[in-house]
């Protein structure tokens, strides 16, 4: 008998921030560390920051990242000096060192499980490859989770996510079974994308984005991690 939560899959597309990597905790992490400050502290405040500038509409908050990052700075008391300085630090760190940037919770257990159901897996975001692949050799050294041509970064997606989507559709053969292909984000434009295309759509409030504005954009269901996920997706019969 299905569980009352459980979806219907053969194939989930990722995005990156947020979703399979705690950017949030990474991000304000450097800030911390070049403040001085409590990171616990400074991330809770970049997230209220940061939620109060969210829209639905959200794919990518790159320049609302940049601007929490000043302005949690300024809140913590420091100057404008400073906090410019905390920005220029985060700017000039946060590539060299995203090997040490730590999956979302549930992340890893997920996955694995996802895998050994069968399901094929993709990752679609607009960060760079050399972000993803740092990433993957880090926490995933020895299992091919995502195979390189299901990985799309901004150099491959087009003008659009939903363009992204076609391109998987056409990858797993499911152009005539949308339904079967899921798309996972933490921000309502990665849930408006699929709703677009017509695919199952599922946020995760494991990065920037809280269940109330993620069920603004409609998606077909939101869970709190990637573990919780997997334990509710099944494989179709046949």
């Amino acid at each position: 008998m299905p569980k009352p939560n459980s979806v219907i899959l053969k194939a989930i597309l990722f995005d990156f921030d947020g979703t399979l990597v705690d950017t949030k905790s990474y991000y304000f992490g450097l800030i911390a560390d070049y403040l001085g400050t409590d990171p616990i502290e400074t991330i809770k405040l970049a997230e209220e920051v940061i939620e109060l500038k969210l829209v639905p509409e959200d794919n990518n908050i790159r320049w609302k990242i940049i601007k929490a990052s000043y302005i949690v700075s300024r809140k913590m008391g420091y100057s404008r000096i400073k906090s410019l300085r905390a920005l220029w630090h985060l700017s000039r760190t946060h590539s060299k060192q995203f090997a040490s940037a730590e999956p979302t919770e549930g992340t890893i257990p997920g996955l694995i499980k996802l895998k050994e159901l069968g399901i094929q897996l993709g990752i679609i975001s607009y960060t760079s490859r050399r972000k993803v692949d740092l990433f993957l050799s880090n926490h995933y050294p020895n299992q091919k989770i995502f195979p390189e041509e299901n990985i799309l970064t901004k150099g491959d997606l087009g003008s659009s996510k939903e363009d992204g989507i076609e391109k998987f559709l056409n990858i797993f053969n499911l152009n005539q079974q949308k339904e079967l292909c899921a798309i996972v984000g933490d921000l309502g434009g990665d849930i408006i994308a699929g709703n677009n295309v017509g695919i199952t759509t599922i946020g995760l409030t494991t990065g920037y984005a809280p269940s109330r504005i993620l069920s603004k954009s409609s998606p077909s269901r939101i869970f709190q991690t990637l573990t919780e996920l997997a334990e509710n997706v099944e494989v179709p019969s046949n």
